[in-house]
């Protein structure tokens, strides 16, 4: 019997970790540098490739309207946000945890909401501050080995 489900479709670029994706995301933002964050996200092609085809709302809405409802409107803006909160500080990630809950959809695992503690200096008063953010990486995809940045929750 032939089956009538497509290949599974690997991302096209990943980490080798979890905890890779948050530092070089961070790292990205702390530096100011969306073209290094946009490495980091899944695109709307690989979203729709190779995601959404295992997500069980695949049956009732295309992967362009979860693409838009649920991923980059909200992304985008949080991104935009902690780039404007770290403008100007020197900071950095101080602790990666575990995150909230694994979910394995048919080949891809979902890892949602990872939390990570970060530490800046101020760059006007030189003031020291931590933060631990648990919403920024809503979700991280993992694909065969490989690990990628989808979306960001809101507080």
């Amino acid at each position: 019997m032939i089956s009538m489900c497509s290949p599974h479709k690997p991302l096209a670029y990943g980490e080798e970790s979890r905890e890779s994706v948050i530092q070089r995301s961070t790292k990205a933002m702390f530096d100011n540098q969306p073209a290094e964050i946009t490495k980091m996200l899944i695109n709307r092609t690989e979203f729709r490739e190779s995601v959404f085809p295992h997500f069980p709302e695949s049956a009732q809405m295309t992967a362009d309207e979860f693409w838009e409802s649920f991923i980059v409107k909200r992304r985008d803006s949080r991104i935009g946000d902690m780039i404007g909160k770290f403008r100007g500080n020197s900071c950095k990630v101080i602790r990666i945890g575990a995150p909230k809950k694994i979910v394995q959809l048919k080949k891809i695992k979902l890892h949602y909401q990872t939390p990570f503690e970060f530490e800046c200096i101020g760059a006007a008063d030189k003031k020291v501050w931590r933060e631990n953010e648990t919403n920024l990486f809503g979700t991280i995809v993992e694909s065969n080995g490989k690990f990628r940045w989808l979306s960001a929750f809101w507080d």
